[in-house]
């Protein structure tokens, strides 16, 4: 494997752990408190609809890398 080959799979996990981690925190620390408190499912449903098909490319990143 070259160095090359290594770096781009090395920055293609990390971007999509970045996504993927930063997603779910977005999702716990500003949608959840706000369902919770509001009694709505819908609000992390909405959120989750925005960001399933991001979410799940990032996934797939991190998979098909690897690491």
């Amino acid at each position: 494997m070259t160095h090359l080959m290594l770096l781009l799979l090395i920055i293609v996990h990390v971007l999509g752990a970045t996504i993927w981690t930063g997603g779910h925190l977005i999702l716990a620390l500003r949608f959840l408190p706000d369902a919770l408190k509001k009694k709505d499912i819908a609000i992390v449903e909405q959120f989750e609809e925005r960001f399933e098909t991001l979410g799940l490319i990032a996934l797939a990143g991190q998979i098909i890398s690897g690491l």
